[in-house]
């Protein structure tokens, strides 16, 4: 049976090299030990989703918990699912792009941290961002895709983050043969 976990965690500091390297790094481990999923890093926050069996996910996610680049990690989801979502991504990078508000200046905490706080209060946002995440993967399959979405017209539910409004994914990995990766942008 497939199982999805998926976890937020403060970033340490990571560069924006060392985090090329890990994910690197990540693709080539995870998918040797049949891992998929995504890793989202936005204003200090990571998100990242795994699948796979439950032993190797759950001993992937005991190794990332101990792993010193990560600050407070918070399991936000942990469950078995129908089938796998992200064949073929050992580990894809995503990057997420806000919606930016005219308020986020004013705001008390950053929208990274927000986002922090909302996926672990929510876990159902946390599932909708990974079939954000699936519908990229199955986008990104399409020889010559390419992903062009505005906010909340992912095909998905795409729920404002409080401070931050919608959300809109966009995906980098070098194994893409897409001309634009399969990146998203905003229209216009």
């Amino acid at each position: 049976m497939v199982h999805h976990l998926a976890y937020v965690s403060h970033d340490m500091g990571l560069s924006a090299s060392d985090f090329a390297s890990l994910t690197a790094t990540s693709r080539v481990r995870n998918r040797h030990h049949a891992i998929g999923g995504f890793l989202l890093k936005l204003d200090g926050i990571f998100f990242q989703v795994l699948e796979g069996e439950s032993g190797p996910v759950h001993d992937l996610m005991g190794r990332i918990a101990l792993d010193p680049r990560h600050r407070d990690p918070r399991i936000v989801l942990d469950q078995e699912a129908p089938a796998r979502l992200f064949v073929g991504w050992g580990m894809a990078e995503v990057n997420a792009i806000p919606r930016v508000l005219g308020s986020m200046g004013r705001a008390a905490l950053p929208w990274g941290e927000r986002l922090y706080e909302a996926l672990v209060e929510d876990p159902l946002l946390a599932s909708q961002m990974i079939a954000a995440g699936a519908l990229l993967h199955d986008l990104a399959a399409q020889p010559g895709a390419e992903v062009l979405a505005a906010p909340g017209k992912m095909g998905v539910p795409t729920p404002p983050v409080p401070g931050m409004g919608a959300v809109v994914l966009s995906l980098n990995d070098p194994g893409v043969s897409s001309p634009h990766h399969g990146g998203a942008r905003l229209p216009g």
